[in-house]
């Protein structure tokens, strides 16, 4: 005998695959390859959805008009991300590129130019001069402080 559960006696957890399941025989107009548990969970679900309106009238909608771009936009630029590096990889630039995501991920973007410097002369094969004016293009600053961002970042890391 299954026990009477009331909002707030345990964790109420989403199950995508379950609600997706459903949404897609809604959508279709036939839900006969819905699984009973499928449509329980989906009943389940829209129960939280109307009582969280119902307790706080809007905030439900708002809630989704933020948070769905926001982690919609996370995912894309994770998987933007995962793909560059696989590429870098498998163009025999992976340290290098891994070493500019993370310096352009740091508080102060510590040692940033040096390592695109680093990235630009093993891509293209070229020298350190050459590397310069085109970071320093591609950044849009002078070539002179990029000249300089490489130096500094030399003498550091040769401490």
């Amino acid at each position: 005998m299954e026990k009477e559960q009331h909002f707030g006696d345990y964790i109420f957890e989403v199950d995508g695959k379950k609600l997706a399941n459903v949404v897609q025989g809604l959508g279709s107009g036939d839900i006969s390859e819905c699984l009973t548990p499928d449509v329980r969970h989906a009943i389940d679900t829209l129960a939280h959805v109307v009582i969280l309106n119902d307790l706080a009238p809007g905030f439900f909608g708002e809630l989704m008009s933020v948070f769905i771009p926001h982690f919609s936009k996370q995912k894309r630029k994770l998987l933007s991300d995962e793909y560059a590096q696989r590429q870098a990889d498998s163009a025999g630039l992976g340290v290098e590129w891994r070493r500019v995501i993370e310096a352009m991920d740091s508080p102060q973007k510590k040692d940033f130019i040096s390592n695109m410097v680093a990235l630009r002369m093993k891509a293209d094969q070229t020298n350190q001069n050459q590397a310069v004016k085109i970071t320093a293009m591609q950044l849009g600053r002078d070539e002179e402080n990029v000249r300089r961002a490489v130096t500094r970042a030399k003498r550091r890391n040769a401490k």
